[in-house]
């Protein structure tokens, strides 16, 4: 998806405004710009404005997104919402909406303060749609609307951003172009004179390691008829609560921009943080986030051909010498076999969402002996779903039982094969 924010000239010359194709496509989401603007492995459904494919590999069923921005020391705000729902296994549906607003001091021909101002404020929605194909590639649409009004006139447009994003043992890398085949901005003379709406070309990669705690990305973004940026990030969990970024973007001097980042999550809440440095002054941005529900994940086929190969990773059992079996006595009372137990109930999708998300919470705050009994639980009534049996095995792991924690994870691999991240996790485990 796309973030369109207003570029305001440092000086305005006479009643004449900036040409509303000076917009400038920034990020809103507050992960993304800490890391210098890298969409890739920042991790919040924000980073849809940038690039719709994102929400493909949508880590909850629901995800909700806030964020605001104090730009240039105050003198420019922007506003971000992003809504999203997982419809179906893999198929996720959002509602965008991006906010920006300015109120810029005129300046006459002598180049002196004309002791007038103009307010200048721009209001973008649009509906995103993200699909993934397949495991490692996802890709995105967002059909949106512009209008853009300083002073008494006013323009308006709509457009269409495309974006892909693949995931491979780590690492992901994206492509998104924005504003593609937008009309021509039609409006008001002459503070907002007709004009294109600038298109952009994002494309970046990240490799996120050390049990999925750090990440690094670049990225390399053109918007049409402006000079192209680089940008660099990285960022650290050193707890599973808490999260630190830093970065740089830009390719020209006076382009060179400092970003540092912070995130506070705990029970599916998050709260961000970023700063940038700027020539005009620096930009704080703040953001809460909230995810929900357990991802839906698609059926897999439990037959040759889906190339499943069942793991047991229990521990072999050492064999004791068995002792020859005794006749039984003829005044033993004969044996009354056991009852079968009555099979449990099978769970509802709600229910296992619900234990899967308060379960996942409770591993991340280190609960893990509650994280394990909720999740016990659930792969009793649902023995099936591989995302609680690889949650359960680091419930097990938390906990330093490490055989049960291979077990839970051979459980894992044995009903999603496709997981080369987890099977080399195991290697690692096996070899402590």
């Amino acid at each position: 998806m796309l973030v369109l924010v207003a570029c305001v000239a440092a000086g305005l010359a006479g009643a004449s405004a900036p040409t509303s194709g000076a917009f400038v496509n920034q990020p809103l989401s507050v992960r993304q710009a800490g890391m210098g603007g890298i969409v890739e492995g920042a991790g919040d459904v924000l980073c849809a404005w940038s690039n719709p494919a994102v929400l493909g590999f949508q880590e909850s069923r629901g995800a909700v997104g806030l964020g605001g921005a104090s730009l240039f020391a105050g003198d420019q705000t922007t506003f971000g919402l992003a809504a999203s729902w997982m419809v179906l296994p893999g198929v996720a549906l959002a509602g965008l909406v991006s906010g920006y607003s300015s109120d810029t001091k005129v300046i006459d021909e002598t180049g002196e303060p004309a002791g007038t101002s103009i307010g200048r404020s721009v209001w973008a929605g649009g509906l995103a749609f993200a699909f993934r194909a397949a495991d490692p590639l996802a890709a995105g649409l967002t059909v949106k609307t512009v209008s853009d009004r300083a002073g008494d006139g006013s323009a308006s447009a709509a457009g269409v951003d495309a974006g892909i994003e693949a995931l491979v043992d780590g690492i992901r890398a994206g492509l998104s172009v924005r504003n593609a085949g937008g009309p021509a901005l039609t409006g008001s003379d002459p503070v907002v004179r007709p004009d294109h709406l600038a298109s952009e070309t994002r494309l970046g990669a990240s490799w996120t390691g050390a049990r999925n705690r750090l990440t690094c990305g670049a990225g390399y973004s053109k918007v049409d008829g402006r000079d192209g940026r680089i940008g660099c990030g990285v960022q650290w969990w050193p707890a599973e609560t808490f999260a630190v970024r830093a970065g740089f973007s830009g390719l020209q001097p006076g382009q060179l921009q400092v970003t540092l980042g912070l995130s506070a999550v705990f029970s599916g809440m998050g709260v961000d943080y970023a700063y940038a440095s700027h020539l005009l002054g620096g930009s704080h941005r703040v953001a809460l986030s909230y995810l929900f529900g357990a991802a839906l994940q698609p059926e897999r086929p439990k037959t040759a051909a889906s190339g499943a190969v069942p793991l047991d990773l229990k521990p072999a059992a050492s064999k004791a010498p068995v002792a020859p079996a005794l006749p039984p006595s003829p005044k033993a009372p004969p044996k009354v076999p056991a009852a079968t137990p009555k099979p449990l109930a099978p769970m509802s999708a709600a229910e296992v969402d619900a234990e899967y998300a308060a379960a996942k919470a409770a591993n991340k705050a280190g609960r893990y002996a509650e994280a394990k009994t909720r999740l016990e639980a659930v792969v009793a009534r649902d023995p099936g779903n591989w995302k609680c049996w690889g949650l359960l095995g680091n419930a097990y792991y938390g906990l330093k039982d490490k055989p049960a924690a291979l077990a839970a994870y051979g459980k894992c691999l044995e009903l999603n094969p496709s997981n080369p991240d987890l099977q080399k996790w195991v290697e690692r485990i096996r070899k402590e």
